[in-house]
């Protein structure tokens, strides 16, 4: 197992400590190595190719993870099984940028962060 540096590296180590999430700021950015030190293995969670992932974190249970995602239409938070099934869990459109989502130690809540972007036109008249 092998894990380069690099811009944006961002991981998760899983409730029992026994695998890692590594992903990475650079490319690919559709996917999420997992790391599994008790059997010294590695393998890859793969998203369509049309996504992004910001960040990352292990559900409570250890058997997915939950990614904040964006793609050309919206920012998303998804939950990924370790057989690579996606599921979208919310979706905010363009406006709202979703990221660090974290499940609550008993699995019942996630917890995750969002950036509302706004702007606003004023006509000035007679100045």
């Amino acid at each position: 197992m092998n894990v380069e540096s690099g811009k944006g590296l961002s991981w998760a180590i899983s409730p029992d400590g026994s695998r890692i999430a590594v992903q990475s700021g650079e490319r690919p950015h559709q996917q999420i190595r997992i790391l599994d030190l008790r059997r010294k293995t590695e393998s890859t969670l793969k998203l369509p190719n049309w996504s992004v992932i910001w960040s990352s974190s292990w559900a409570a249970e250890g058997n997915a993870l939950f990614a904040s995602v964006s793609h050309m239409t919206s920012y998303q938070i998804v939950r990924i099984e370790l057989n690579g099934k996606t599921s979208v869990l919310l979706d905010r459109g363009r406006n709202q940028w979703l990221s660090s989502p974290v499940a609550s130690s008993d699995g019942r809540h996630l917890g995750f962060t969002q950036q509302t972007f706004e702007s606003n036109v004023w006509l000035l008249e007679n100045y």
